[in-house]
């Protein structure tokens, strides 16, 4: 599945065949029936699909997406990546392999454990909605409410 917006199409249509599909729907819509994640932009989807256990490929514009030297070393350990649109057929071909035979990239979760909240999920809810109800008896009595500083997990470099 190449995951896209509306308008982009035609960047990909190269690739579609019976294996390969484009789109544009919600990522939940598709996220269980996808073998492998083409993406086009660096956004929530990319996180969603890095919860998966599947190839991911990230075909990117350098001059709209400016990565932080650390965050794109780790990324890149995790998924495809590329910005030159010379390398795209190669990057795709590569993930397609990666489908068929597998890759030691999907099991990679230095990215999510530094960038996304996925480590220790249900204690770090617990500790969000035990901060956001103590914030609202705190607010019976007071106009401010605690910030959730104690619960938020800032990106190790």
């Amino acid at each position: 599945v190449i995951k896209t917006i509306n308008g982009r199409e035609h960047f990909y249509k190269q690739f579609v065949n019976r294996f390969v599909t484009i789109e544009t729907r919600p990522l939940s819509n598709v996220l269980g029936k996808a073998d492998a994640f083409i993406l086009d932009y660096p956004c929530t989807t990319l996180h969603e699909c890095l919860l998966t256990d599947k190839p991911i490929a990230i075909l990117y514009d350098s001059e709209a997406v400016d990565f932080e030297p650390h965050a794109l070393a780790s990324l890149r350990k995790r998924a495809r990546m590329s910005s030159d649109q010379d390398e795209f057929y190669s990057v795709i071909q590569s993930l397609i392999e990666d489908a068929k035979s597998g890759s030691a990239m999907t099991s990679n979760s230095e990215f999510c454990r530094n960038y996304n909240v996925t480590e220790k999920t249900e204690e770090n809810l617990k500790c969000f909605f035990d901060t956001i109800i103590k914030g609202m008896e705190f607010q019976k009595f007071h106009t401010t409410v605690g910030g959730l500083g104690d619960c938020r997990q800032s990106p190790k470099g």
